[in-house]
């Protein structure tokens, strides 16, 4: 009789732990501390925990960025290139090398690497410039001015700036080019149009430019790309309704949330009406309920790391949801 009890109490218990392990929040939150006066604005973060964003400083008759760097529980100032006023920095790599844009008087843009605690101007940006992104190879994507006062795309790579153009000759008249993301492979994404109001999201990868065909009737843009080559975006359709969405493997997934970033995993994580979500495997899921309570919201997130930690921020400040029992930082 005894035993015949033990082996419902074991089966009984078996029975619990899926929906006990299920409650168990999937990550825990860490909290970042920016000690810097005004709005704080987060942009990215890598695999060492290192962040990056600005804050907007009130002068009484404008609002000025300045570019830091969050570490340990160190907040530093990036400062600007010589001469200039303001700053904001655009992506960080896995070196913690860090590209963006420094402001002039004149309200002109210079593109700009900061790495060991310098900020330098990036070769050949007598005009204005920025710089949108780098990768874990040091290679950086950008624009620069040129004579005729378009914007050309262009890669700095050591210090040699090589100008993209414009390849394919049905695009050599368009108004814009914008390429604000780069994988390791030197593929990159972003988006070309006639204006504002008309663009479609491309791939530049082989010395060549590549319409990711997302649909004809819709205006589209690419935001980033990873390693594999998976890209996140959105589409919005004529009637004004937004659709975002995954191209991998030269297909289009449909995204229930808006992307704002996707890791080496093909992990993508983004927001929707205050809520976070995480889309893997072909599953999205609400990570409100993988987390404990933490604020009141609404949430936004702004970046997932290769590690699977995701940068957000809320009503009451800066966070990082780190995976259960994993290391946060280096």
């Amino acid at each position: 009789m005894k035993t015949y009890l033990v082996a419902i109490s074991i089966a009984f218990a078996s029975l619990l732990c899926p929906f006990q392990s299920q409650a168990t929040p999937r990550y825990r939150v860490v909290a970042i501390k920016i000690a810097r006066p005004g709005t704080i604005h987060i942009r990215a973060f890598n695999d060492a925990g290192q962040v990056i964003g600005w804050y907007e400083a009130d002068n009484g008759q404008d609002k000025t960025l300045h570019a830091f760097l969050w570490e340990r529980g160190k907040t530093t100032d990036m400062g600007t290139l010589p001469g200039d006023k303001g700053s904001q920095p655009m992506g960080i790599n896995a070196k913690g090398q860090v590209v963006g844009r420094s402001f002039g008087e004149d309200g002109q843009e210079h593109a700009f690497l900061w790495e060991r605690g310098r900020m330098r101007a990036l070769h050949g940006t007598a005009r204005q410039s920025s710089a949108w992104a780098i990768n874990d190879r040091g290679q950086i994507v950008g624009s620069v001015q040129t004579a005729s006062g378009r914007f050309q795309n262009v890669v700095w790579d050591k210090d040699k700036r090589t100008d993209l153009g414009f390849p394919h000759p049905k695009w050599k008249f368009l108004e814009r080019t914008v390429l604000v993301g780069i994988n390791d492979s030197g593929q990159m994404v972003g988006e070309y149009g006639d204006s504002d109001t008309s663009h479609k999201a491309v791939l530049w990868q082989n010395g060549d430019w590549h319409d990711l065909g997302t649909d004809d009737d819709a205006q589209s843009e690419a935001f980033a790309i990873n390693r594999q080559g998976d890209i996140i975006g959105q589409r919005q359709f004529t009637h004004g309704e937004f659709h975002a969405f995954l191209w991998r493997h030269e297909k289009t997934e449909e995204l229930t949330f808006d992307p704002k970033g996707v890791n080496d995993r093909g992990q993508v994580v983004g927001q929707r009406s205050g809520h976070l979500f995480l889309y893997e495997n072909g599953k999205t899921e609400d990570l409100e309920t993988l987390m404990p309570e933490h604020g009141d919201g609404p949430f936004r997130v702004t970046a997932i790391n290769n590690r699977s930690q995701i940068l957000c921020q809320d009503s009451k400040g800066v966070f990082v949801l780190v995976p259960a029992h994993a290391k946060f930082g280096r």
